[in-house]
This record gives structure tokens, C-alpha cells and sequence, in this order.
């Protein structure tokens, strides 16, 4: 792992990066020095000096140079010294989840596992493996009540620091609207409540075919609305109705009348998600909601875990990347400014000059702290529970929709709540064990964002840690730095952008 280095843009432009976050462009003298630590200038004969691999400097220009490193030297840059191997020593307890359950941000029930929609990409579809057998069934509301009397103890408790702090109820799928009923019954419940620190918002994802029937009730209980839709109707041909026909005019019909009968809800309240493969681009999918909603879609990719071998070939003839089709846009700053942090590009920029300025703090026990670092635990493994918790149709309790079934951490019943605290420390702490070798030698150990468990790492039966797609060794992690750099170079207006609307100092 690199204590430092330096990079070279595309501009040619030198910088020099340092593990405490601390990147700054500099003259290409200063680079070759850091580059050759223990270089002893020779005595001055003849006022110019060779320097290998860079060429004739003058002797006085040397000297300057040398003099400006062995400032920043002599104030902590260019530490050789690796970091204390017990960065990464942090492991969880069981408090952290206690209190991980008293401050989550958000609840998703999935209401069914049945949907009207046959999309061809669905994580639930034959493509896929991990997930639960689908059998059309409904979520049974004293499931959800037994799981939200099992919460409001701790959402009043001590443990939760909020303040009028915002829990998000989300009503998730199949298709949520094939079981309103149950939804209206857990809405009427949670505005029943007697929450002291905390307000309720209700959010739905819905791919809209049954929209009419229901806008009332979702317009009368404020919900915020993410519409399933990948852009016209030639980019929407993996989305077809349960008799095999196209589910677009429909859908559009539906989202339409909407925004006719309820024009300011939609301004505010509705957005909209596409799914990037090779039907579509990020180009046309931003054009048609644009051109059609005066909105800015967010945009995903197909999911890339769990998929059956069977349908490897299939899955990859589909796939396309949000941010390869981004650069072949033909304008990208329409994009950029229409698009902005749905962007995947602007999200990465975004997490970039977070991780890597040095002067990006979270709070201010973050920015008055004398520590150099503080140990934390392997991978970017979210906390379980500290985000979210995803309810299935048939109870079982996950960190989120997004991972394999098989990662079950609890379970809801009939007759009560099930989430066995020490279980879950252990085997989270069993996985960080074994990734905590590899980890120790990525150079985004400090500001990793790869969750384990979407990586399987959650596999106590293997006493190894599997490939990580976002392992970075030397040589990556500097082609990044030069790679984000270099964008930053040619888009300066995204970098003030960043700056000014997304990180605040």
C-alpha cells in the first residue's frame, strides 16, 4: 500500500498524494524529488545537474525545489512509515447494532412478491439465484406491526440521538400496488404512533401500471414516488406486461394523468429511475424525461450479483454501463447540467474530492479531532440496520433490497421479532477477519465503499476472502488519481459545482 505518490494528468500536470488525503499540484522538479527520497544533490561545478530520467536542471532551481520538500517534509508529507496495522482493527459490538436499530433511517416492507410487470432484467427474474421462491404471496400486516411495536421502544429510547430527524417507510416489490391493502394498513399505524424523536415519510418504488386506481390515496398521505421506467418506448423492451405485451403506453398513460390531476405533487413529489442496458443509453433516457417531464431520471445498472452461470451469457448480452454509455454521449455537458448528481461520473467526483482532498469532515468532532486516524473496521460494510432494513414478503429481516436472500439477519412472525445480536457480531466479525489481510494492502482502505455481503464475503464455510471488484494496488490506485484528475482538469465547472453544492465546508 502507497504512502504516497505522485501522478501525472493527462495535461501534464504533476500532483503529489500523501495517505493523509493531502493532494496538491506541483512544479515537476518537486515530483522527481519526492519520487527519489534519498537523492544528495552533488556540488555545484558547472551550475546545471543531470537528474536521471528527468534531464538538465538547473543548480539553483534544484536547490528551491529542494528546499520547498524538505518543508513539507519536516510538516508530516511523504511519511514512510506504514499505517498502524491496527487501522483496521475495529470490529462490531453488539451496542453498535442496538444502537444502529434506534437511529435507522428507513424501513421497506416488501408488500408482495408478485408483480404485473415481466421484466426480463428483474433481480427476481430466472436470471438471478438469491433470492426467496417467489409465490405470489402478500406480506401479512401483523408481521409489519409486530416489527414496528419492536421499533418504537428504541426509536424513543436514549440510544437514539435524533433530533425531528426523518424514518422513511418504504413500500417495495413485486409491485407494491397488488397489495394496497396492506399498505394502507401500515400507514394508518405508523401516523398512529406516538414517535417523540422522530417524524414519519412514506416513499414507494412502482413501475406504475396500476397508478390510476391508487394516486388518490398516495397523493393524500404525501408518499415520495420512484417510477420504474427506462426511457421511451423502443428503450422500455424488457419491461412487458404478464400477456407479453409492452406495459409503456399504459404506464405513460397512468403517469400522465398524474401529473394532469396533480400538478404540484408531481413537481415535488414524483421522481423516476431507468435501468441502463442495451436497449437504451444515458443520452436517450435523459432526452425523454426531459422532453416529456421536465425531469432529470436517476439511472442504475443491472445488478451484477448473484446471476444463475445458466444465464451469464444472456445477462451479458443485456448489460450496459451507465458510465461507459456516458461517454459516448455526444454532449455531455447537457448531461452534466441536466443530470448532474444522477450522473454516475458526478457521484464518483463527488465521493473523490470527499475522500481525497483532506479538508472534507463530517461533523465537527471530525474537524477538531488530533487523532491522524481512527481505527475502523475492513471494507465500507454498512453497520447492520444503521441505514435501512429490507422486510420480505415472508419475514426475513436484511440490511437492505439489494443483497442475496441467504444474508438474513432476523426474522418477523406472527408472534414477534427475532434479531439475535451476538449471531450477527460474530459472523460480520468472522468476515472482516478474513478480508482484513487483503484490505490492509488496497489503497482504499481509508474510504472503502464495497459492502461484503453484496460481495459474498459473508461466506463462514471459506477461510478466504473472495475477489473485490474494488481492490485498488498501486499501480490502479495512481491511474485513478491521474484518471479523476484529469476530468476535474477538463470540467472545472464540475469541480465548483462539487464544491459549492454537494460537499459544504
Amino acid at each position: 500500500m502507497l504512502n504516497y505518490c505522485t501522478f501525472t494528468s493527462n495535461n501534464g500536470n504533476h500532483y503529489f498524494y500523501d495517505k493523509e488525503n493531502r493532494m496538491h499540484i506541483c512544479h515537476p522538479i518537486l515530483a522527481w524529488l519526492i519520487d527519489n527520497p534519498d537523492f544528495i544533490p552533488p556540488k555545484n561545478e558547472n551550475n546545471v545537474i543531470y537528474l536521471k530520467g528527468y534531464g538538465e536542471v538547473l543548480y539553483d532551481e534544484l536547490t528551491y525545489y529542494l528546499k520547498k520538500y524538505h518543508v513539507f517534509v519536516k510538516n508530516g508529507y511523504f511519511n514512510k512509515e506504514k499505517k498502524d496495522e491496527k487501522f483496521l482493527s475495529k470490529r462490531l459490538t453488539e451496542l453498535d447494532i442496538e444502537k444502529s436499530l434506534a437511529n435507522m433511517r428507513q424501513v421497506t416492507f416488501e408488500v408482495t412478491d408478485f408483480c404485473n410487470i415481466d421484466c426480463e432484467y428483474c433481480f427476481y427474474s430466472s436470471l438471478y439465484r438469491d433470492y426467496d421462491e417467489r409465490n405470489n404471496k402478500k406480506l401479512d400486516f401483523q408481521l409489519a406491526k409486530n416489527l414496528i411495536d419492536f421499533l418504537v421502544p428504541k426509536w424513543n429510547s436514549s440510544l437514539n440521538t435524533s433530533l425531528d430527524k426523518l424514518i422513511y417507510i418504504s413500500f417495495y416489490g413485486g409491485e407494491p400496488l397488488s397489495g394496497i391493502l396492506v399498505i394502507k394498513k401500515i400507514v394508518n399505524y405508523i401516523k398512529s404512533l406516538d414517535v417523540k424523536k422522530n417524524r414519519f415519510v412514506f416513499t414507494m418504488t412502482t413501475n406504475a401500471v396500476m397508478l390510476a386506481k391508487h394516486m388518490d390515496f398516495i397523493v393524500e398521505n404525501n408518499f415520495n414516488l420512484l417510477i420504474s421506467l427506462d426511457g421511451d418506448k423502443e428503450n422500455n423492451q424488457y419491461r412487458y406486461l404478464r400477456n407479453g405485451k409492452s406495459s409503456y403506453d399504459i404506464v405513460v398513460k397512468n403517469i400522465d394523468l398524474l401529473r394532469e390531476k396533480y400538478p404540484d405533487y408531481f413537481k415535488t413529489n414524483v421522481n423516476f429511475n431507468a435501468v441502463i442496458h442495451n436497449k437504451n443509453s444515458v443520452e436517450e433516457v435523459n432526452e425523454f424525461f426531459k422532453e416529456r417531464y421536465g425531469k432529470a431520471p436517476s439511472i442504475g445498472d443491472l445488478n451484477t450479483s448473484g446471476i444463475a452461470p445458466e444465464y451469464q451469457e444472456k445477462f451479458l448480452e443485456m448489460y450496459a454501463n451507465s458510465h461507459h454509455s456516458y461517454t459516448k454521449a455526444k454532449d455531455k455537458k447537457v448531461l452534466e447540467n441536466d443530470m448532474f448528481l444522477n450522473l454516475p461520473i458526478i457521484k464518483e467526483m463527488a465521493g473523490f474530492l470527499s475522500t481525497r482532498s483532506g479538508s472534507v469532515y463530517q461533523d465537527y468532532n471530525d474537524l477538531t479531532s488530533t487523532k491522524s486516524y481512527v481505527s475502523r473496521k475492513p471494507t465500507g460494510t454498512c453497520t447492520p440496520f444503521s441505514v435501512k432494513m429490507f422486510v420480505t414478503v415472508n419475514g426475513k429481516l436484511l440490511p437492505c433490497e439489494t443483497v442475496g436472500h441467504q444474508n438474513g439477519l432476523g426474522q418477523v412472525n406472527r408472534f414477534g421479532v427475532t434479531i439475535d445480536l451476538k449471531d450477527i457480531t460474530e459472523r460480520y466479525n468472522t468476515s472482516y477477519n478474513i478480508v482484513e489481510s487483503r484490505c490492509n494492502s488496497c489503497n482504499l482502505n481509508d474510504s472503502c465503499s464495497q459492502c461484503m455481503i453484496y460481495n459474498h464475503s459473508l461466506d463462514l464455510d471459506s477461510a478466504y476472502a473472495p475477489p473485490c471488484s474494488s481492490y485498488k494496488n498501486d499501480k490502479k490506485f495512481t491511474d485513478e488519481l491521474a484518471e479523476k484528475i484529469s476530468y476535474l482538469e477538463r470540467n472545472r465547472n464540475i469541480y465548483e459545482e462539487i464544491m459549492t453544492k454537494v460537499i459544504t465546508i
